[in-house]
């Protein structure tokens, strides 16, 4: 959201935040490859959000790269799944 008055950008605590395959690897034990393989094993689960990047690289030239994105639920899921085990449930 875009504050009316100076135009900065307003957080909507009802909004969940995305995090991108690189930052999520630093949040769960799991190396870049191995969590690649499980999120297109466990496509129902964990649904695919992109994020589409545009990079300028000469005058005119533009080349658009998509980002995976998991949200902070997913990661939790995640995160518990890989260091408590598929069977115990707690929240980390």
């Amino acid at each position: 959201m875009i504050c009316p008055h100076c135009g900065g950008c307003i957080h909507d605590p009802k909004l969940e935040p995305f995090y991108s395959l690189a930052e999520a690897v630093r949040l769960i034990p799991l190396s870049y490859s191995a969590l690649v393989s499980h999120l297109s094993y466990h496509k129902a689960e964990f649904p695919a959000v992109y994020f589409d990047s545009v990079k300028i690289e000469a005058r005119n030239k533009r080349t658009h790269q998509r980002i995976r994105l998991l949200t902070a639920s997913e990661i939790k899921r995640l995160r518990t799944h890989y260091l408590n085990g598929p069977g115990k449930h707690r929240v980390v």
